[in-house]
């Protein structure tokens, strides 16, 4: 028996068995018939679940057509598939793995890289990694902030600078020095503008009606009583 043809295997078979030929015959037949509607069924398979995309169906489908010993353009199709869909699950459970050590470490480099990838991979749950993302550079910011403030020993700076690093939600330990220089800075102000009044005052003592420099300060403070 040389042809596989299905339909005319069923016709052979129905012939011998109506001709009364030897059973040896008719069941070497009826085993290739089987075979053939194995591989009829398993191609089936191959092309529904080629059609759905399915990696689940693709691969129950490669099962069937090798042990129906089906070896077709369609096997070869659904293969590259289900290998294309494992090797893009490998990637995205890599580019996860970074994106999770990325949150950790709360690296900025690390976390736009990682973010990056999720988008390319279509990875979702990324909106947690950008609101990090956010926290740390405006961290950043209020870090550099601080340090041209504390450069700048100005006063506003300064004042703007912590307040910068709290909204950031830095520690504070990370805005103590720019508060020693903030109050250093503001004390100095105060001694020098104590130092101007004294020395105006001192310039004008030959003037009975000079007041005193802190008549304003008893004046709202009250004068002692007497």
């Amino acid at each position: 028996i040389s042809s596989r043809d299905i339909d005319q295997l069923q016709a052979a078979i129905e012939e011998a068995q109506s001709a009364a030929l030897e059973t040896g015959e008719i069941e070497e037949a009826g085993a290739v018939l089987s075979q053939q509607l194995l591989k009829a069924q398993a191609l089936r398979q191959l092309v529904l679940a080629t059609a759905s995309g399915d990696v689940s169906q693709l691969s129950a489908a490669i099962s069937m057509a090798e042990a129906a010993e089906l070896y077709c353009d369609e096997l070869d199709s659904a293969r590259r598939k289900v290998e294309e869909f494992e090797k893009q699950a490998r990637r995205r459970s890599s580019v996860q793995e970074a994106l999770d050590a990325a949150m950790h470490s709360r690296s900025i480099a690390a976390l736009e890289l990682a973010i990056a990838e999720a988008d390319e991979v279509g990875l979702t749950g990324v909106d947690s990694a950008r609101t990090v993302l956010e926290e740390e550079r405006r961290k950043t910011q209020a870090r550099e902030h601080l340090a041209a403030s504390v450069g700048s020993r100005k006063m506003e700076a300064l004042q703007a600078a912590i307040d910068k690093a709290i909204y950031a939600g830095l520690e504070q330990s990370e805005f103590a020095e720019a508060a020693d220089v903030l109050a250093t800075e503001k004390l100095r102000a105060a001694e020098i503008a104590l130092a101007r009044t004294l020395e105006r005052w001192n310039s004008s003592r030959g003037s009975r009606t000079a007041p005193s420099p802190f008549s304003g300060l008893l004046a709202l403070v009250g004068s002692p009583a007497r």
